[in-house]
This record gives structure tokens, C-alpha cells and sequence, in this order.
């Protein structure tokens, strides 16, 4: 190989390493959640906001989710963090935010999953209030708004 060629390989390598860590969580179970379960403008329908309980080092660090809907169950997959590029040094909670869609009246489960585990809840929707009671428990305390 020549210089040039090794040269790039190392860029290369660089670059995918910090692709890597930009997902990586921080431990086991580094943190609890307080998710807060609202109404939605844009776009209309049931979201959540969750925070973090433990405090990181930069302001702006994400939490990833994504969601999935199973019959009468809303799933919500916590996934991870995302560190902020730059880091701005200052004490906060990790944020982040999902859209669980445009839910009718009823009642449904809503399933929190991170790191293999699963805290489970009791969502009850009549006529747009919401009402949380948990059913199992570990990480997580849900609000209802």
C-alpha cells in the first residue's frame, strides 16, 4: 500500500468509529424516564416527551425511540443516546420525542421498551383526556396531560 492509500484507510476507519459512537448508550441501565404522554398540534394526535433522570455532561444529548402500534398496544423502543457535537459543558437531561399517531377514544396498553426491558402501562383515552395507571414498572413514571 502506499502512503496515500494508507493514509485514507485511516480516514476511513475515523470516520465509521465515530458513527459508532454517536449511538452508544452509557451503561446497562444508566438512567430512569419520566415520559410525559400530551396532545399533539403538528402533526394532530398523541405524543411523548421523555427526560432523562440522570444528568450528562453536555446539553443537547437525544434519546432515540421509535414506535410501533400492535392492535391495542402503543410500543415505544428506546434505543439509545446521542451525544451532542459539540459539547457545550453544562449539567441536563438527555430529551427526546415520539409521535404514537392519531389514537381514538378507548383503552390500550402502552408497552416502554430499553435494553431488554419492558415497563407496561394502562392508557385510557374519553373524549382527549388521558389516563395513565401502571400496570409493571422498573424505569420509568409516566404523566398523563
Amino acid at each position: 500500500m502506499t502512503r496515500w492509500n494508507l493514509i485514507a484507510l485511516f480516514f476511513m476507519t475515523l470516520e465509521a468509529t465515530a458513527l459508532t459512537a454517536l449511538g452508544q448508550s452509557l451503561g446497562e441501565l444508566d438512567t430512569g424516564y419520566k415520559i410525559q404522554l400530551l396532545w399533539t398540534e403538528e402533526p394532530p394526535g398523541l405524543g411523548a416527551s421523555i427526560n432523562s433522570t440522570t444528568l450528562y455532561p453536555c446539553v443537547g444529548y437525544i434519546i432515540r425511540s421509535n414506535v410501533e402500534r400492535s392492535q391495542d398496544t402503543l410500543q415505544i423502543y428506546m434505543t439509545g443516546m446521542i451525544a451532542p457535537k459539540p459539547c457545550l459543558q453544562d449539567m441536563n437531561e438527555a430529551t427526546g420525542t415520539c409521535y404514537l399517531g392519531n389514537i381514538e377514544g378507548g383503552s390500550y396498553f402502552v408497552a416502554i421498551y430499553y435494553r431488554g426491558r419492558r415497563d407496561l402501562y394502562r392508557l385510557t383515552i374519553d373524549d382527549r383526556e388521558l389516563i395513565v395507571h401502571p400496570v409493571q414498572t422498573t424505569f420509568t413514571t409516566v404523566q398523563d396531560k
